[in-house]
């Protein structure tokens, strides 16, 4: 008996080793992007699908069909547009889309055969290596050594709005970790300084409305003890800091990011792309309208026109990336989705877990993918379709 417990632990341990594994590996990608480490990330995410779907003998349950509806659709719409197009379609299959797809398979199965126990951690060392990474960040302010981007900063992950996302992963981490209403606190705000070192305007919003959905929620349910108290000192603090020079320097510092920012350059080339990408849409055959052009589409039609920007290679929108590359039914999934999870935060009582997983999701994905390709930075895409699959599994 004693035997089978250790084997049993020895097993979740290698399986919160090969999810961590592949989280550090996409990152890495990010500094030493190759084709041998692409080999080698692909072969990570081959093992974990192996270990978690094939070593457990999964079965395929009922929630599980709208991924595979999603896996089937994208995959479809690829292959039917590299055979009638060209092979890079084909190519950017294997890089995309079959990873999201198999990535989301692995959380799944990894959260149905594995207990909240186990599952924790693995977040506390996901929560270790975000906080090393707000570390990271802050040197890079101190040395001047963005990626280009001196002012605001990116820390292990390539740009700013992608650093961002994830240290509102971070922050809601943050709140399921811990239950000291101080400790939750000391890290929320030291998370929260990185936040604004990244000067991301998108993360900034998407934090804020997951916050207002918090409360909402929180307002809605019977309010615990733990809650109440962390809403007041939330309120205390915020109070207090609002008397402090340093209140001041930020809030110029914040609001200074939001002005004229429909004059700005990035606005017009996000504005330029919804109107390209719907003319293109509009003026080509009707087929395309419903189940898109493939993967890898939308990046090469934008590399062949310039709104504000020579060789821009995306829209800076997943949604729009999405409507082109898989059509109107490829975007109506992912809405659904979202629709669907907001539904059951609201509708049903959460455990905290699910309710970090929805938050984290929505804001750390779905808001912040209105300004930027999600898909196309290995770092954000894989933690996002890790934690969505967790959550399918999760879900009762």
């Amino acid at each position: 008996m004693q035997l089978m417990v250790k084997k049993s632990t020895i097993e979740k341990n290698i399986q919160n080793i090969f999810i961590i594994f592949m989280l550090i590996m996409s990152v890495l990608v990010t500094f030493y992007d190759g084709s041998l480490n692409m080999i080698f990330y692909y072969t990570i995410l081959g093992i974990c699908c192996y270990f978690f779907m094939f070593k457990n003998h999964c079965t395929i349950k009922k929630k599980i069909y709208p991924i595979l509806l999603y896996g089937m659709l994208t995959i479809g719409s690829t292959f039917f547009n590299g055979f009638i197009g060209s092979d890079y379609a084909l190519v950017q299959m294997l890089w995309r889309t079959l990873r999201i797809f198999c990535t989301i398979l692995v959380g799944y199965y990894y959260s149905e055969y594995s207990d909240e126990k186990s599952r924790k951690k693995m977040y506390y060392i996901i929560y270790i290596l975000i906080l090393i990474s707000v570390a990271y960040g802050f040197y890079q302010n101190i040395a001047g050594i963005g990626w280009g981007y001196n002012s605001r900063m990116d820390s292990f992950f390539g740009h700013p709005i992608t650093y961002g996302s994830i240290l509102i992963f971070g922050f809601w981490m943050t709140l399921y970790l811990f239950k000291s209403v101080l400790v939750r606190g000391v890290f929320n705000i030291y998370i929260i300084m990185g936040l604004l070192s990244t000067r991301s305007r998108s993360a900034w919003i998407a934090l804020a409305l997951m916050v207002v959905l918090f409360l909402i929620k929180s307002s809605s349910d019977k309010l615990d003890k733990k809650k109440i108290f962390f809403l007041i000192f939330c309120i205390a603090a915020g109070i207090v800091f609002t008397f402090t020079p340093q209140f001041e320097t930020i809030y110029e510092f914040i609001f200074s990011r939001f002005s004229g920012t429909m004059e700005s350059a990035s606005a017009t080339q996000r504005l330029g792309s919804y109107a390209y990408i719907f003319m293109r849409l509009i003026g080509g055959n009707p087929i395309h309208i419903f189940f898109g052009y493939g993967e890898g589409a939308a990046n090469s039609v934008m590399e062949m026109t310039t709104i504000t920007l020579a060789s821009f290679a995306t829209t800076d929108c997943q949604y729009l990336t999405i409507l082109y590359n898989y059509g109107l039914l490829g975007l109506l999934m992912i809405i659904l989705f979202a629709i669907k999870i907001v539904k059951n935060y609201f509708k049903t009582a959460c455990d905290p877990e699910q309710e970090m997983l929805i938050l984290s999701i929505l804001g750390g994905g779905y808001v912040t993918a209105i300004f930027y390709d999600i898909y196309g930075w290995l770092s954000i895409s894989t933690l996002l379709m890790l934690f969505i699959g967790i959550y399918y599994g999760k879900e009762k």
